[in-house]
């Protein structure tokens, strides 16, 4: 920077106002002989005017500065290092050095960093944009609209909220020619426009900054909207030369909309032109007319997946051309496709998009529309699983209220557990409250992540797709990503852990106990039994009216559904779990009929002695007993003698009780099989009393009455006795869980939060990916076959590192992916357009989600799932640490639980690829032997020992599409390392199956990670336009994965 700087000390002097001055200790270096460029603190008096810093030796007034620091393109952070007491640090965008400096109070350091903060020119004109909106929300205009500065004081934001909508014409651009002087120019074209009668030239958009090249061909291009194309709209496209970081025009030209739609097949070419002086270099345009009805009458869908994404044919038999140098010497057909924002209501909402153009390896042009949106269920899911658990947790309550009178030991346990069952309702209560809450955005930013009325949803949900126009292939096609923060338990930190190590834990403490089992199982053998209750019962109805009716055919096909299902009861109630919680309820009943008996007892002779002690009273009063016998001392020595001895015989009982505990509960389960086999008896009555009855032939003109009469006493008798065996197993099992949760209640319950709030956010990002893919989908009868018979494939990739914390988000991640395999979906007719008819039902160990699609596609869907068949979920996780901290995991940390996570997954997807390999129209595909070499390879992979490999997560992406999976990639809050990672697999994509061009990979990777919707992402979490990655983070990271200069810096809030 140049500067005079005696015009600065000359300013610092005559200025006698300053927004703040004080004392500070700033780092400075020192030179001389003795301490030459050491660094050491100094005392400096500073005073603070606008964006510039003055330091002075002293507070005297004739004083000049010793130095002044520009507050520009800097932020203001703690110091990490702490090495003096209230200290701070200025660090500065693309620098390393960082200066350094503290104050004497804590008070002082916060009222400095506070000034310093909104000193900049940056955060004016940030305050400056806030307040243009707050005015326009007022208002309903924007105040500075007539300003010179409007068009380019909200460049950004205005982009993001033209690109809310699809564009009716698209724009691609071209220089040649360009050669200023020197060196071959870093180039960017802005694009204004000016529709009478307005007399403004208004920004409309820019391209992205092509480095180095005199012919520079811009992929990212110009679109305008229902609100800017206008026949009579003027338009001003300016080459800005941006060497040395000092833009200056190159040469701008000028033409109108009209002209643009008229060229027809031809190539718009201008010369540029500088304050009328002719530059020398010409612009070529390239134009894209985006129609509904060139849509209507030149596509139409393909049934068959294209590599498990959605593809439209284009049947238009216009000739496409071809490129020659560039831009073509005719323009594509203005064809279209349709309003593809509407294919994402009414799930995703909020949608961003860019539009690129990139060429192929034979010249032709590949057309990329790249779309973010939010889902919009991410608030509204977490509530319906909240009320699941809510109305779960109370039902248990109850049940352990309903319970009634239990031994002291036992109801001790009861009052405690419930206690805290209740306390933890209300935190899920609070959640559910505060999700209620109307909202303008239906995502989470990744600055709320430790918010705990959030916990239970998603970080950072959003939709990441790419539409290609393939020219050269008349095809549309579509491939869809949900990014996604990882499944952890922010609010709740990691003290203890991760959820893996979190039940390691909890196992280890419960292995002394050989009765234990799992909680989540004994709930889920409670509801299996009241699920088979409930059908043993709907099939005595049937029977009975079967009966009634004469119906034999009727008759014998319930009769053995009834046996089959009431084999399934006997079974259920005759396993292990249910067989051991029975022998302990037996034995609890007994220990209170124990407890009770000793207290009857006890209450009886209190009574006797309590009379006796009238009656000595009486006679002490009197002075003669009633018979007039001389006055005695009351013997009251046999009731103070008899109060010790029973307690002493009590604890014999109960000493006695515990040592043969084993063999009472052991009867109880002989017991209990008694009572079961009873039922099962009943079962075997009442099927051979209607074998024997359908020996009669019954005819139109005699309906035996005697059926009913025979059958009914028997059905009955089944009844009341399947009433008695379901309530008796269900309530050992209640007994049992009750014994379960009063071992290391407060770290169950701990565990159990956590776990459900990892499930909520799983559970809400999986039924997002569900509707999305039913909805690309919607035709492909081949995609809904291979659900119906071997599940959803949903493929997650992770990029969190072995280190620190986010060694714990992998443990709660590799957890909640695991528990998405207790999750089914049932597919229903949509009765509105409402989203809210999306519905879940179940418990914590087995979920079921309703989804509801429209009458029409409902009715081409295989049978089974019409008539309710579930769909499984096929969970997998593949995790690569990319970063610094994975560095330091593989060097000195250990990588182990990354490892164990692959291979586990690899497992699971080898056995749906075989499952998948059954089915014959997928067998015998090309696609699906190349997804077996895909696999090959992927397992080799896994089986290496190297560092970030990140072809695993490449090959198992390539992997679930070819398979028709979903699609999901998290980091720590889905914004930068994520951005990185989808911007690459897109990239991959074009050049795997768009033959991109070789030449354009690097320039389209650039492209998409500085002018895409990823970069629009750190905005909408951080205010920032900007990846949170240092030039140290960067340096660690895979060459494929590295930010593109001038996007990136330090001090952004993640």
């Amino acid at each position: 920077m140049k500067f005079n700087a005696k015009e600065l000390a000359e300013f610092a002097k005559r200025t006698k106002e300053f927004n703040k001055e004080g004392q500070l200790h700033i780092k400075e270096k020192i030179e001389g002989k003795i301490r030459k460029n050491k660094e050491v603190y100094v005392e400096r008096w500073c005073k603070l005017y606008g964006n510039l810093l003055f330091c002075f030796k002293s507070k005297e007034e004739k004083d000049e500065p010793v130095s002044v620091i520009v507050l520009e393109r800097c932020t203001v952070e703690l110091d990490p290092s702490e090495q003096n007491e209230f200290s701070f640090q200025l660090v500065f965008e693309g620098e390393s050095r960082v200066q350094y400096m503290y104050a004497k109070t804590e008070l002082d350091r916060d009222g400095w960093i506070e000034a310093l903060h909104i000193a900049s020119y940056e955060c004016m004109k940030m305050q400056l944009g806030n307040l243009r909106e707050l005015l326009k929300s007022k208002t309903g205009r924007d105040p500075l609209d007539n300003s010179e500065v409007a068009p380019e004081s909200s460049d950004e934001d205005t982009e993001d909220m033209k690109s809310q909508s699809d564009p009716i014409l698209e724009v691609g651009l071209q220089c040649n020619g360009l050669v200023p002087s020197g060196e071959p120019p870093t180039t960017r074209v802005d694009a204004y426009i000016i529709t009478p009668p307005h007399e403004q030239w208004v920004k409309n958009g820019h391209t992205e900054v092509v480095e180095k090249n005199s012919n520079p061909v811009y992929s990212r291009t110009i679109c305008f909207d229902a609100n800017t194309f206008q026949l009579s709209t003027r338009i001003k496209m300016v080459v800005n030369c941006l060497n040395n970081n000092q833009p200056h025009p190159l040469g701008e030209t000028i033409f109108t909309m009209n002209a643009l739609t008229d060229c027809g097949e031809k190539c718009l070419r201008l010369s540029l032109n500088h304050e009328g002086i002719s530059k020398g270099g010409t612009l070529s345009i390239k134009a894209w007319k985006n129609t509904d009805e060139v849509e209507q009458n030149h596509t139409k869908p393909v049934f068959t997946s294209n590599n498990g994404v959605s593809v439209t044919m284009v049947t238009n038999n216009e000739p496409v051309s071809s490129a020659t140098g560039g831009i073509p010497t005719k323009p594509p057909r203005k064809s279209s496709t349709t309003r593809r924002l509407d294919k994402l209501k009414p799930w995703f909402a909020n949608v961003l998009t860019k539009t690129y153009w990139f060429q192929t390896k034979n010249g032709d042009s590949l057309r990329c529309h790249e779309y973010m949106a939010e889902c919009v269920i991410n608030y509204h899911f977490p509530q319906l699983l909240l009320k699941l658990w809510i109305d779960e947790d109370r039902k248990l309550i109850e049940e352990l209220h309903n319970l009634g009178k239990l031994p002291c030991k036992w109801d001790e346990k009861r009052k405690i557990i419930c206690q805290t069952l209740l306390t933890a309702l209300a935190q899920y209560q609070a959640s559910a409250s505060f999700l209620r809450q109307p909202t303008k955005d239906y995502f989470k930013s990744s600055l709320k992540k430790s918010d705990q009325n959030l916990s239970f949803v998603p970080t950072n949900l959003h939709l990441q797709r790419l539409w290609v126009i393939d020219e050269s292939k008349h095809i549309n096609s579509q491939y869809d990503i949900l990014t996604v923060g990882a499944f952890t338990g922010f609010s709740e930190k990691y003290k203890e852990g991760g959820l893996l190590r979190m039940l390691k834990q909890q196992d280890s403490n419960d292995h002394g106990d050989k009765h234990s089992s799992s909680i989540e199982a004994l709930v889920d053998l409670s509801e299996r039994i009241s699920e088979c209750r409930d059908n043993v019962h709907h099939d005595c109805e049937t029977i009975t009216r079967a009966a009634l009716n004469g119906n034999k055919e009727l008759l014998q096909q319930m009769v053995t559904k009834l046996s089959e299902n009431g084999q399934k009861l006997a079974s259920l109630c005759l396993s292990v779990e249910v067989t051991k919680a029975a022998g302990t309820l037996q034995n609890v009943k007994k220990q209170e009929h124990i407890e009770r008996s000793y207290s009857d007892k006890t209450k009886d002779e209190c009574g006797v002695l309590k009379a006796t002690r009238s009656l000595s009273v009486a006679v002490t009063t009197s002075g003669r007993s009633p018979q007039g016998s001389p006055r005695m001392k009351p013997k009251t020595s046999f009731f103070r003698k008899s109060e010790p001895s029973l307690q002493v015989s009590s604890i014999a009982e109960s000493t006695e009780n515990c040592e043969n505990e084993e063999k009472v509960i052991s009867d109880s389960q002989s017991v209990w099989d008694e009572v079961v086999f009873s039922l099962v008896s009943d079962l075997t009555c009442l099927a051979s009393k209607v074998e024997d009855l359908c020996y009669d032939v019954v005819t139109e003109t005699n309906k035996n009455p005697m059926w009913y009469e025979e059958v009914n006493p028997l059905v009955l008798k089944l009844r009341s006795r399947l009433e008695n065996v379901s309530s008796q197993a269900k309530e050992a099992l209640l007994l049992q869980m009750l014994q379960e949760y009063s071992s290391n209640l407060p770290q169950k319950i701990s565990t159990r939060t956590r776990l459900d709030m990892v499930m909520g956010q799983a559970l809400t990002t999986l039924t997002a990916g569900f509707v999305l893919k039913l909805k690309t989908n919607a035709s492909n009868l081949a995609f809904f076959k291979q659900i119906q018979q071997v599940g959803l494939l949903a493929q997650f990739e992770g990029l969190l590192s072995c280190h620190g914390d986010e060694m714990s988000m992998i443990e709660d991640y590799a957890v909640a992916v695991q528990s998405l395999k207790n999750v089914s979906f049932q597919i229903t007719a949509k009765h509105s357009d409402m989203t809210s008819e999306v519905s879940v039902t179940g418990h914590r160990s087995k979920y079921i989600v309703t989804v509801p699609t429209s009458k029409v596609i409902f009715t081409h869907l295989p049978l089974d799932i019409q008539q309710g068949h579930v769909i499984p979920i096929v969970p997998v996780l593949f995790n690569i640490g990319i970063n610094e901290q994975a560095s330091l995991a593989e060097t000195f940390g250990n990588t182990h639980i990354q490892e164990s996570v692959n291979i586990q997954s690899l497992q699971a997807l080898e056995e749906y690829f075989k499952k998948c390999g059954k089915m014959p129209d997928m067998a015998s595909s090309e696609t699906f032997l190349k997804a077996k070499d895909l696999l090959t390879n992927l397992r080799t992979q896994v089986s290496l020992k190297k560092s970030k490999n990140t072809e695993i997560l490449d090959l198992s992406a390539k992997i679930c599409r070819i398979l028709n999976g979903i699609r999901f990639t998290s980091c720590k809050s889905a914004k930068d390392r994520t951005a990185m990672a989808v911007t690459l697999e897109q990239v991959r994509i074009l050049e795997e199956y768009h033959s991109l061009a070789p030449s354009v990979v690097s320039h389209a990777l650039e492209c998409t990670r500085s002018d895409g919707v990823r970069r629009s992402n750190t905005k909408k979490n951080t205010g920032k336009k900007r990846y949170a990655f240092s030039r140290l983070q960067i340096m660690s990271f895979p060459q494929q994965y590295r930010p593109p200069n001038g996007t990136f810096g330090s001090g952004v809030d993640t």
